[in-house]
């Protein structure tokens, strides 16, 4: 997962979410970022769908974001719960 990224419209780093080097599909799979006081401003549930920035069409302040990432591998029957952290940099 990258932990930076500049959602500025030049075509590079504008969107931020996992990387699936996966051969197959991850289900269930969730993929939310929280503000510094825990409100939820990007979920999906789709792995091809990356965070743009924006929380209702509405550009976010630069700063740290906080990711969580959940999902089911089925080649090795097992939950994963990943946490970290995302710098918007405008």
């Amino acid at each position: 997962m990258p932990n930076t990224f500049t959602p500025n419209a030049d075509q590079k780093n504008d969107e931020i979410g996992p990387i699936n080097i996966c051969e197959y599909d991850l289900f269930p799979y969730s993929y939310k970022i929280f503000n510094r006081w825990g409100q939820l401003v990007f979920e999906t549930r789709d792995i091809h769908q990356y965070w743009n920035g924006t929380m209702n069409g509405i550009d976010c302040s630069m700063g740290v974001y906080v990711y969580e990432i959940n999902y089911h591998d089925p080649v090795l029957a097992k939950n994963f719960l990943l946490k970290g952290n995302i710098t918007l940099v405008r």
